[in-house]
């Protein structure tokens, strides 16, 4: 049974509270020129805390964030201690810095709440569980807490809460989404044939045995849908939830820990463990400069935000284009020199060619046939 309608606020109509960032003004700003954005601000309106906060601008941090940083875990497997630095100053440096790359959400999500922090955004992070089972009819499996997500309250003088995620891949927002569950809170994700929703519903692995009188425990959950043309059967379920999670704050040290279990302890089920992955946005006109300009099946619409966008993946030895409705085999890669270089061109990852050494003998490299 269904949570009754929350209308974007925290439970209890909380408001979050002006916190300090550990970026300083002149790390945002140069954060802001990696992503290029031009909020007309200095360091030292930075400074004074005088920078406008508003949902138009936290919806440009997050679809420039997208398209500037990619979502990957080259690190994990393409590097001699095989670890993701995600602390705040950690990802600053390897991704604005020294540019060598992306991160998963912790690294992503935690470099993101603290440009927010520094800007003035009232925000905080949570954790979620990923649901695990694929098809909406499949008996729900969860994650331990291995997600970042980022709540803000972006209008000054007002509650109204959103939830923010820059890091979940495949699949995930790519702009704020109200932290309501009302049938009509739905957003645009890379197309207009993909929408995010959020719904709250009991955690059907909760062991509260409701029958003695106890409340059920309720989550959030984000759902995605993707539309076909011609392709939909009204029978099978649409939506699919991508994760569950509550409003309880989490804090780096947490993430820190989440982050060594996924890139250090075995797991071979495990989507990270097992396989090299990249998610990075492209505005569609930008896909020319890969090489790609031709590649365009399926139904390409404006999203609302004046972007129309492509997803370029990369898991295991397949680089694919998800595209409208519509998803394009690019390329099977058949040794670790041409992810490699893939990975380099079409991601923004600072790989060198030797670094193919450090992969060998692990799940994620490529075996050649």
């Amino acid at each position: 049974m269904s949570e009754k309608i929350r209308h974007g606020t925290l439970g209890g109509g909380a408001w979050i509270g002006n916190r300090p960032s550990c970026y300083t003004p002149a790390q945002t700003l140069r954060y802001l020129n990696f992503i290029k954005l031009d909020l007309g601000i200095s360091e030292d309106d930075i400074s004074k805390g005088s920078v406008p906060t508003s949902l138009e601008h936290l919806t440009l941090l997050v679809q420039r964030s997208l398209l500037a940083i990619s979502w990957e875990n080259t690190s994990m497997h393409y590097s001699e201690k095989h670890s993701m630095d995600v602390s705040p100053l950690g990802m600053y440096e390897h991704a604005v810095v020294r540019r060598k790359g992306g991160s998963y959400c912790f690294g992503l999500n935690s470099m993101l709440v603290n440009v927010l922090l520094a800007l003035g955004y009232r925000a905080y992070s949570g954790a979620a569980r990923v649901r695990e089972s694929i098809i909406p009819t499949e008996t729900e499996t969860y994650t331990t807490l291995s997600h970042e997500v980022i709540f803000v309250q972006p209008v000054p003088q007002s509650n109204t809460t959103y939830l923010v995620d820059i890091g979940f891949g495949s699949a995930g927002l790519v702009r704020p989404i109200l932290l309501s569950n009302q049938e009509s809170n739905e957003v645009h994700g890379v197309c207009s044939s993909e929408l995010h929703r959020l719904t709250r519903a009991p955690f059907e692995l909760s062991s509260i045995d409701t029958n003695k009188g106890a409340s059920h425990e309720i989550k959030w959950h984000l759902e995605v849908l993707r539309q076909h043309s011609g392709k939909d059967d009204p029978s099978e379920p649409r939506w699919r939830t991508l994760y569950a999670f509550s409003e309880e704050e989490f804090y780096p040290k947490d993430f820190e820990a989440a982050s060594f279990v996924a890139s250090q302890m075995p797991s071979p089920k495990g989507l990270f463990w097992s396989n090299l992955v990249a998610v990075r946005l492209f505005v569609l006109k930008d896909l020319g400069l890969l090489g790609l300009g031709q590649i365009g099946h399926g139904r390409i619409e404006e999203t609302g935000s004046g972007f129309d966008m492509a997803r370029m993946i990369l898991i295991g030895r397949e680089l694919k284009c998800n595209i409208g409705d519509g998803t394009i085999l690019i390329k099977t890669f058949s040794n670790e020199a041409e992810r490699i270089n893939t990975l380099r061109d079409v991601f923004g990852v600072a790989l060198d060619d030797n670094d193919s050494e450090y992969i060998v003998g692990r799940a994620a490299a490529i075996v050649a046939t």
